[in-house]
């Protein structure tokens, strides 16, 4: 592509976005190429409304619940603005919503509920997403051979923990939540289940003990995390029961000796 037409294309770009300063005018050949795609002004209507219906279809697949918090007008007006702040850089506009939390995160005055619950849906995408792995029920035994400094626990892939206040978790919504403030921060553990994402909110030991999982950590140095943040003690018995319950654990992993 030559540099004249890299320069009307993107001065196309700007003028569907509604970008100002498009300077359609200014732009040497774009005259010819608008009167022959487009018809003048309506034209650029049509594509508009094109590029504004697939913002907000593309936003309300993966964030329904945002949806249904900020009502359909709202909703449409933000997916357009998104849409004009951050355009899509490649063809698959479902990447490109992804990024709605990180144009949420520079709005002032978005409400913190709100902007939680579409980092929450957008993990939940990123988990439906997640490659399947099938439980390695054989490694289980190494639970009951090889001490806790010896093991990893790697939970299958995907699976996330995220920090939100509990209004955003509200909004899926979680009845114990009922006698929470909003701000109030609590921890989310986002799984597929099926081929749909499963929340559950996790106390202060299980969620210290999944997120040093998720880091990597040996079973023995979870277990401390775990200690350490769950006053009332923290029951690895009832973890364990849960995980394989729920599909979180993948496999038991033995670590070489001077990994330990």
């Amino acid at each position: 592509m030559s540099g004249a037409e890299l320069q009307r294309q993107q001065a196309l770009v700007r003028a569907i976005l509604g970008a100002e300063g498009a300077g359609l005018t200014s732009v040497p050949g774009l005259q010819p190429v608008l009167r022959d795609v487009i018809d003048g002004s309506r034209g650029l209507q049509a594509y508009q409304a094109n590029a504004k219906a697939l913002a907000r279809r593309a936003l309300s697949a993966v964030y329904p619940r945002l949806l249904e918090a900020l009502g359909e007008s709202q909703f449409a007006a933000m997916a357009w603005r998104c849409w004009q702040d951050m355009p899509p850089q490649r063809g698959e506009v479902g990447l490109w919503a992804s990024r709605l939390p990180d144009f949420l995160a520079v709005q002032q005055g978005f409400p913190a509920p709100w902007l939680d619950c579409a980092r929450l849906e957008a993990a939940a995408s990123e988990v439906e997403r997640a490659r399947d792995v099938t439980l390695d029920a054989g490694s289980l035994q190494l639970l009951g051979e090889t001490a806790p400094e010896g093991l990893r626990l790697d939970l299958r892939p995907g699976l996330t923990l995220l920090t939100m206040c509990a209004g955003a978790a509200r909004l899926w919504p979680l009845t114990e939540l009922c006698a929470a403030d909003d701000v109030q921060p609590v921890c989310a553990l986002l799984w597929r289940k099926g081929w749909r994402a499963e929340l559950l909110l996790l106390p202060r030991g299980g969620a210290a003990f999944t997120r040093a999982l998720l880091q990597g950590k040996n079973l023995a140095q979870a277990l401390q995390a775990a200690l350490a943040a769950e006053e009332a003690g923290f029951d690895f018995s009832n973890w364990l029961q849960q995980a394989l319950l729920q599909g979180w654990l993948w496999r038991v992993v033995q670590l070489p000796e001077d990994s330990r």
